[in-house]
């Protein structure tokens, strides 16, 4: 059963149109809209307007526009949408050694948690992956400060678990839950990552040819043809496997609900510095010139899509780097997502 946290309820917001023009389409801060909830007030006239005669709009992509009567006026916008929840949001502990989280996630999942926030979305708690030596909640199945501690079996399985809840009243399983910063070192992240449709080639299980590299599961250009044995076969070369360069990083933003309906997002890079660009990317910096915020592009992005790969540019300027979707993976195939003059992912065939 969904926590009921997690339930939906309805919210207004208001959004405000100065000296709008005609033939121009404008867009709401957040959609979709609840149908017949919309009031469109002319500041202007201080007269409220009627839907088909003085505004249109799209419920579904919140696209509205005015008729020629209008134009030069200030339009005030009344709507109501549905108010989402996340209940944690949650990085590495750092204390174990072998799986050293740094400060570098904390400040990337700052700004996640604020980008979802930007879109309607409520965070309940934030939260440590394993336990710390100072009590604060912590997610996983466990105990000890080392990993250890958490697996199904440290010698010969190790899978990990969500706790079922935090202090018997906050649910962890079956909660919306947001990870930010590698599967090396977040072990929520590292739960995901046996999910996600691109992850990260643990060193520990995977060839190593690909070891520690990202792996876009669905990327059609993962395999070659070995023309001795008549097999495929892994092949580092190909476009589906990422390793990070000086000049280069990249980083995974996907989503996954497991059996238990707990709904995962991770964020994360090969480096950290990949996993805070890429919480900026999605976040937005409008002085810097990443407007729409990537969270509001993944709101036009086709259905199905359950990863991208972020290609992140540092050559030009390591602390302005650009961004490139690199790939756009689904369950079973990965797609081209043109949006609007720019082509992201692709289908990569071999």
């Amino acid at each position: 059963i969904k926590v009921l946290w997690s339930s939906l309820r309805e919210v207004t917001k208001v959004d405000t149109f100065e000296e709008v023009e005609y033939g121009v389409d404008y867009r709401l801060s957040h959609w979709p809209i609840i149908d017949g909830s919309v009031i469109a007030i002319d500041t202007t006239q201080g007269s409220i307007l009627t839907e088909e005669t003085d505004f249109n709009i799209d419920p579904t992509t919140g696209v509205i526009s005015f008729s020629d009567t209008l134009t030069g006026h200030n339009i005030t916008v009344v709507y109501r949408v549905y108010l989402g929840r996340y209940e944690w949001v949650v990085v590495g502990t750092g204390l174990d050694p072998d799986h050293k989280a740094r400060n570098i996630d904390s400040t990337g999942a700052a700004m996640v948690a604020a980008a979802f926030k930007n879109k309607n979305m409520e965070i309940g708690l934030s939260g440590l992956d394993i336990q710390d030596l100072q009590v604060v909640p912590q997610v996983m199945a466990g105990s000890g400060t080392t990993w250890t501690g958490y697996y199904y079996d440290p010698e010969s399985d190790k899978r990990v678990a969500l706790r079922d809840d935090s202090c018997t009243y906050w649910p962890v399983a079956s909660s919306n839950m947001i990870a930010v910063g590698g599967p090396g070192v977040n072990m929520l992240t590292y739960y995901f990552n046996e999910f996600t449709d691109a992850f990260w080639a643990n060193p520990e299980f995977a060839d190593s040819s690909i070891a520690g590299s990202l792996y876009a599961l669905t990327c059609w250009n993962i395999q070659t043809l070995d023309p001795e044995t008549e097999q495929y076969v892994i092949d580092p070369s190909l476009k589906a496997y990422y390793a990070d360069y000086p000049d280069t990083g990249y980083a995974v933003i996907a989503t996954y609900k497991d059996i238990n309906g707990t709904i995962g997002v991770v964020v994360w890079g090969l480096w950290g510095r990949d996993t805070y660009y890429a919480a900026q990317w999605l976040h937005g910096d409008a002085e810097r010139g990443i407007p729409p915020p990537g969270l509001v592009q993944l709101q036009d992005a086709p259905r199905g899509i359950t990863a991208i790969v972020l290609e992140i540019d540092y050559s030009e300027d390591i602390k302005h780097p650009t961004f490139t979707i690199v790939e756009c993976l689904g369950t079973i195939s990965e797609t081209l997502w043109t949006h609007g003059e720019e082509d992201k992912g692709g289908i990569h065939d071999p």
